[in-house]
């Protein structure tokens, strides 16, 4: 019998009868809708990874902006007095492990702000425009609240996902978490109407503890609404930030809800000599006003 072979099917299932165009273009489109995945799954996590974040990531993140700052970072005579302040106001926190460093720098701007790892950079134009020790503890009280609830690396969004896990799983110190590091850069993080109320309320209680009354807690606010700006320009940062004046009602309010004493505040820079200039000229044998 003569064998005949079977005919060649119009169809070869060997090769794909789509266009190979047509083929790359699902390829990138499947890329592109995972990648979209991944993102939107980190952005989701911010929250979640932000408590996890090594220490040792934190630092780095945090030396990377306090890189930029460079020369401007500066010695204040009252540099000893401010971080004393930060480690009474850290302490009150409960929080023994986390300890907290103050860094001036010089800027015409009234502003300060809070790294990661308990870095609080205080601009010293703030320095000089306070009236008391009291206004101050209510600033830094507010920076730790946000490092207290490292609002910070939250604020870094899908950032901060991305480099949690690659310290993580390659960790700190790696050469991967080092390319994650350098692609989130330097963009401040930006805090929610919601973080900063919060921090606020963190400086609120913190100043009662460590005073035992609530003065100087609004004065801040008070002298930044009288210049109608907020951290360099009220109007740029109204989207993320509560206004001056909304935040100095939410903390009257508490004050007056609470029933909080309001006392004498502790004088600071100008006040001070000014302080210490009229307790100087009074004359000894006559009876001290209080």
């Amino acid at each position: 019998m003569k064998y005949i072979p079977p005919k060649a099917g119009k169809t070869n299932h060997n090769i794909s009868q789509i266009h190979p165009l047509r083929e790359l273009l699902r390829l990138l489109a499947t890329i592109a809708v995972s990648l979209f995945l991944v993102w939107l799954v980190l952005g989701w996590s911010a929250n979640f990874l932000a408590p996890y974040a090594p220490r040792a990531l934190e630092e780095r993140i945090a030396q990377q902006f306090i890189t930029v700052f460079g020369d401007e970072m500066s010695t204040h005579p009252e540099q000893e007095r401010l971080q004393k302040l930060a480690d009474e106001l850290g302490a009150l926190t409960g929080d023994t492990e986390r300890k907290y460093t103050v860094h001036i720098v010089d800027s015409d701007s009234e502003n300060a702000m809070s790294l990661p790892n308990g870095h609080i950079v205080i601009l010293n134009q703030l320095l000089k425009q306070a009236k008391s020790e009291n206004e101050i503890a209510m600033v830094i009280g507010h920076e730790i609240g946000h490092d207290f609830h490292r609002d910070h690396m939250r604020g870094l969004g899908r950032g901060i996902g991305t480099l949690v896990l690659s310290a993580l799983i390659f960790g700190s110190e790696s050469s991967v978490s080092d390319f994650f590091l350098s692609s989130v850069g330097l963009a401040q993080a930006s805090f929610s109407r919601e973080q900063e109320r919060e921090a606020d309320r963190v400086g609120l209680d913190l100043l009662m503890q460590r005073y035992g009354h609530a003065g100087g807690a609004t004065s801040f606010f008070e002298r930044l609404l009288s210049k109608d700006h907020l951290f360099g320009g009220l109007k740029r940062f109204q989207a993320t930030h509560p206004s001056s004046r909304d935040r100095i009602r939410a903390i009257e309010s508490r004050i007056t809800s609470e029933h909080l004493p309001v006392d004498k505040v502790i004088p600071w820079g100008k006040a001070e000599k000014k302080e210490r200039k009229k307790s100087s000229n009074r004359d000894p044998f006559l009876p001290q006003v209080p």
